[in-house]
């Protein structure tokens, strides 16, 4: 097995390679490799990374990755991981008013008889936690 590195310095750019588990054939069926390219695309924008290029292959698959320079990026902070969960999860999590924030700025993403975003989870009781379900986005775009 691979072991990661960054050794670039600035903007960057590698190529990746990742195999099937027991090298099976995974990637046959284009209803896989199209569930793989959603994902791929959310990890994208969770990551702030840019896939240059991509390649399923039966039993593998080839990503071409610009790593933006690390100093360009804003830093991390608990309102702006919060920001990002939605895109990898498609759910938002925390308080109601938190919770409704996420709605409003989301708003076109629902329907119009949708009046709130803030749920009580289901099956769960958590309190005042609160949860935003069915939250698509279009994250190619």
């Amino acid at each position: 097995m691979g072991s990661s590195r960054l050794i670039g310095e600035g903007r960057s750019f590698y190529h990746c390679i990742g195999r099937c588990v027991d090298r099976g054939y995974f990637f046959q069926e284009a209803v896989v490799k199209e569930e793989c390219r959603k994902i791929m695309r959310r990890l994208e924008k969770f990551l702030h990374v840019r896939v240059i290029t991509y390649c399923w292959m039966s039993n593998h698959t080839h990503l071409l990755l610009e790593i933006p320079d690390r100093q360009s990026l804003e830093p991390l902070t608990e309102e702006s991981l919060l920001e990002l969960l939605p895109t990898l999860y498609g759910a938002v999590l925390g308080s109601a008013s938190f919770v409704n924030h996420m709605f409003e700025r989301e708003r076109s993403s629902f329907g119009p008889r949708r009046q709130d975003g803030a749920r009580r989870m289901r099956g769960a009781n958590w309190g005042s936690l609160r949860v935003l379900r069915d939250l698509r986005k279009n994250v190619t775009a």
